[in-house]
């Protein structure tokens, strides 16, 4: 297959007008391609729910040095590819996971992700740099 025949469909293309256009969701797409532009959620809303919540657990999924040049006290470290040790933090599943990183795409990635191994009560915080509370230094 070419790339001419591919981009007609991934596109859009019209003969007609000659311009492209992107479609929202390709074939076999797990997500919208406009979730990229979507607003995030509010962090500060959210952390205050998580901290309300008893048995909750707070999930910084950056890479330990991103952790350990600040992040939100309370939060325990698990980087996105070491998602699958979820467990060793978090051994009930049903507890209330709150998820967050720099800009809110690894949160997002995380939250599919241990939704997908079982855990039912996820939320992704968003990333970081909404952040402007506290910060603590590793």
């Amino acid at each position: 297959m070419t790339v001419s025949q591919i981009l007609p469909g991934l596109l859009g293309y019209n003969q007609t007008t000659k311009y492209a256009a992107i479609h929202p969701r390709s074939k076999g797409a797990d997500h919208d391609f406009f979730d990229l532009f979507r607003q995030q959620p509010d962090i500060h809303a959210r952390l205050e729910e998580c901290r309300a919540q008893s048995g909750s657990v707070l999930l910084d999924v950056r890479t330990p040095q991103e952790y350990s040049q600040g992040h939100i006290p309370g939060s325990r470290n698990l980087p996105l590819q070491s998602i699958h040790g979820a467990a060793a933090f978090v051994p009930d599943k049903a507890a209330p996971v709150y998820v967050y990183c720099h800009s809110g795409a690894r949160s997002r990635q995380a939250v599919r992700e241990l939704e997908r191994m079982g855990y039912t009560k996820v939320t992704d915080l968003g990333g970081m740099m909404s952040y402007a509370g506290e910060v603590e230094f590793a």
